[in-house]
């Protein structure tokens, strides 16, 4: 491997050196993308304490367990020039695409990301604007540490173990909250990779598009002068119903004298002429 890996950087020609790069990333994949090691073998279901399986619902606990593999390995060989864009068998309205593949326990990948990370990787295509929004939502919210379940349900686990551990304490409410808080400050764990990353300065993404963003709270408030508000008061006494103001941002009244704010106008002050 490490022969492999002087030649593909050694220099050469501009032919032998892309060569020289297409055994590595080859090599790399064998080496390092390959998910084959499901046990008693490699073609069937993974053991119940390999990492990648994940008990059928409701055979848990059972004396008939059924495992099955969470990265759906082995995968179905897909011939070139095709794809396939198949719903997952276990979740609904998620939707795989399937590209071409000769082999069925290769993870995706990239070959110019394995590439520049020689590090393992699983590259996938999001196929609906949605699967965006939950992929984004899923990694921004992720717990790092050894828990389960919904967000809201460890939660609240947290705080059943905080009131527990306080009253085993004789102490009160106040400690417990403080527990439960310090409870939700979990360490972020990072792959070395991203380590490198931030240290380098690199960017945080890569889009083919310019963001900006916007903060639209002004423009979602609706602009009211003195006078609208004043009607609305009036209004709203009439009717008997009470009006929140929170929603109301009074527009500032230029000055008749000199077209500026009327509040820092000396000639709008009361006693004050215009020469």
């Amino acid at each position: 491997m490490n022969d492999i890996l002087f030649q593909a950087v050694d220099g050469a020609g501009a032919e032998e050196s892309f060569d020289n790069r297409l055994n590595l990333v080859a090599e790399l994949a064998e080496w390092v993308n390959m998910h084959d090691w499901h046990e008693p073998h490699a073609h069937g279901l993974p053991g119940g304490r390999q990492s990648c399986a994940k008990c059928v619902r409701g055979t848990k606990g059972t004396d008939k367990e059924l495992y099955y593999c969470n990265k759906n390995f082995p995968r179905s060989r897909v011939e070139p020039g095709t794809a396939r864009l198949e719903e997952d068998p276990r979740r609904s309205s998620v939707f795989r695409l399937w590209l071409a593949r000769n082999c069925k326990f290769m993870n995706n990948y990239h070959p110019a990301l394995i590439l520049a990370l020689l590090a393992n990787m699983d590259i996938q295509a999001i196929t609906t604007k949605w699967g965006v929004a939950e992929y984004i939502t899923k990694y921004i919210t992720k717990f790092t540490g050894a828990a389960t379940g919904t967000p809201m349900q460890m939660a609240e686990r947290a705080f059943d173990d905080a009131l527990e551990k306080a009253q085993t304490a004789g102490k009160g409410a106040l400690s417990a909250v403080a527990k439960f808080y310090n409870s939700q400050v979990a360490p972020g764990l990072i792959s070395q990779l991203e380590v490198s990353h931030y240290l380098w300065d690199f960017p945080s993404f890569l889009c083919s598009r310019h963001i900006t963003a916007l903060k639209i709270d002004s423009e979602v408030r609706l602009l009211r002068d003195p006078e609208q508000i004043r009607q609305d008061l009036a209004r709203a006494a009439k009717s008997g119903k009470k009006v929140r103001l929170t929603h109301l941002k009074p527009v500032e009244v230029p000055c008749a004298h000199c077209s500026g704010p009327r509040a820092t106008c000396p000639f709008s002050t009361p006693g004050v002429q215009r020469s």
